[in-house]
């Protein structure tokens, strides 16, 4: 009998700053409906490093770029491998809250073609992060 494919794929893009990325994979891997999805690592990390923590777990698929690549090129990767019918991406430095999956899953019950999430700062009161806040999450920042 033949696997059902996952409704989402999660496209989680790491280099070498592995503590941070384990971080972003595991709030991944916590969410309550993982069942629903498959996390695919594009690693482009250099190849003496430790595999990422949580990179073992069998929702996830690494895929390791021949070489480097734009940020672009390489998220481009992650969708032709996609086997879901929703693509949804993380940062490395990221952290998905607890319901984040299923917040994707009812969204796309909707009429929507795409949907984006809320972004939170966690750490406003470091230096200029605020303002870097506002400049590049501005739309998205929660009222």
């Amino acid at each position: 009998m033949q696997e059902r494919p996952p409704r989402v794929s999660v496209i989680l893009l790491v280099g070498n700053r592995r503590e941070r990325s384990a971080r972003a994979l595991h709030s991944v891997l916590e969410q309550e409906e993982l069942e629903e999805a498959e996390v695919l690592l594009i690693d482009s990390g250099t190849p003496d490093l430790e595999p990422l923590d949580g990179s073992d777990h069998p929702k996830v698929r690494i895929i390791r770029p021949e070489s480097g690549g734009t940020f672009g090129s390489l998220r481009a990767m992650g969708i032709r491998a996609a086997r879901g019918e929703i693509i949804a991406f993380i940062e490395d430095h990221v952290q998905a809250k607890a319901g984040w999956l299923r917040a994707i899953l009812n969204a796309f019950d909707g009429p929507w073609a795409a949907v984006g999430a809320e972004v939170h700062n966690a750490n406003a009161e470091v230096g200029i992060s605020g303002a870097i806040e506002l400049m590049n999450y501005g739309p998205w920042i929660p009222p």
